[in-house]
């Protein structure tokens, strides 16, 4: 289980950019009961295995495949026709649930686990491999790959805070891209030096959705006065699809810092899982955002 914080910001970090996400449990590569891993790591797994795991994940992140394996038309194929990786993707983690090899030279060897992709921008993504290959001298032919898209971890998130004017009105005038849009928000992000106490003022908060998600899954924007739980106004959201990789829009009159305001006002990432989790589908806050701050 891997555990990762919520936590509540002040407007200053939310423009710094990244932050936490929330607790979060793994799925088992193949559902069902737990069973014993091979190898959690790389460094853990057999020499074979392990330069062929690389070698998968380099040719779905665009990168060269080592000399060390070689992909067959079909293998190639295969790892060319997902979606669940872009270019630009590395490879950050693997792990192996089921590894075979008879010990003679030249069987057919058998591996399955997973992969895990990070981007410079902190977007994830995760699949599960089934491949198999033989190994030719020092060479591993991979021989078939089977990717299945994984998403069984809660995504982390960012908010840009950007004042209505320089941002574009209409949704089509946004980036084409995930890459695009996020680059375009945070160059117009408030600078958290120039925030202080001031008049209600027009913005756009824009929350990025850092983690692939399922085409079921859901991603939502509540505003409310209380950082707990999802309940809170939902309405006159807008959200953008890349792949899997959401982005949500909410604009607002605000002021940021007031002497004013009756109590804090906070936007809430939520996120609830797709058909994949089965009946644990619940809906949860996966980052916490303060938009007005009393002072």
């Amino acid at each position: 289980m891997i555990t990762k914080r919520i936590c509540e910001m002040t407007i200053l970090l939310i423009v710094l950019g990244m932050m936490t996400g929330c607790s979060t449990a793994r799925q088992m590569i193949h559902g069902g009961a737990s069973q014993a891993m091979v190898a959690d790591s790389l460094e853990a797994m057999p020499p074979d295995a392990a330069m062929v795991t690389r070698a998968l994940g380099n040719r779905l992140g665009g990168y060269t495949v080592p000399t060390n394996v070689r992909l067959s038309r079909s293998a190639n194929t295969s790892l060319g026709a997902s979606n669940a990786v872009e270019p630009g993707f590395k490879l950050q983690s693997a792990s192996l649930g089921q590894y075979g090899n008879t010990g003679s030279a030249t069987a057919v060897r058998a591996a399955e686990g997973r992969l895990e992709f990070i981007d410079g921008l902190g977007r994830r993504s995760a699949v599960a491999f089934e491949t198999a290959y033989t190994m030719q001298g020092n060479q591993a032919v991979v021989d078939s790959v089977r990717l299945r898209p994984l998403y069984d971890t809660k995504p982390e998130t960012v908010c840009f805070i950007v004042p209505t004017k320089v941002a574009a009105s209409d949704q089509d005038d946004f980036p084409k891209s995930f890459a695009a849009f996020y680059q375009y928000m945070g160059e117009r992000a408030l600078d958290p030096q120039a925030v202080g106490p001031g008049k209600r003022a027009d913005y756009v908060m824009a929350v990025f959705f850092l983690n692939r998600m399922s085409p079921s899954a859901r991603a939502s924007l509540v505003v409310s006065s209380t950082p707990e739980g999802t309940a809170g106004y939902t309405e006159n959201s807008r959200y953008v699809d890349f792949n899997g990789w959401r982005i949500g829009l909410v604009a607002g009159c605000l002021a940021l810092k007031s002497t004013a305001a009756e109590s804090d006002i906070y936007l809430k990432a939520v996120y609830t899982p797709g058909k994949e989790a089965g009946l644990f589908r619940s809906a949860k806050p996966v980052g916490v955002y303060t938009l007005v701050q009393r002072q």
